[in-house]
């Protein structure tokens, strides 16, 4: 998880209270072993918010190309306002 998505790995590792983890921790278990407070690590996206985003991109859908002949696409992914990625493709 940790070269894909940094930042909930490093939640993860703190929430459990384990240090810097990796794939030679795989074996060991957490029994008897303190975890911090729970805090949710990622936001759940309810299918009304989809509904809306898809609504709301179909007059984007509906725009002309641009000069090259290609439409410009932002894919916005976050699982919480403070980390959200953007990524432009064109």
């Amino acid at each position: 998880m940790k070269p894909g998505l940094p930042q909930l790995a490093a939640e993860a590792e703190k929430f459990l209270n384990a240090g810097n983890l990796s794939w030679d921790d795989l074996g060991n278990d957490l029994l008897g072993h303190s975890i911090n407070r729970f805090k949710p690590l990622m936001t759940r996206i309810e299918p009304a918010s989809i509904a809306r985003i898809v609504e709301a991109s179909k007059e984007d859908l509906a725009s002309p190309l641009d000069a090259r002949g290609l439409a410009h696409v932002v894919l916005l992914v976050g699982w919480a306002p403070e980390h959200q990625v953007r990524h432009s493709f064109a």
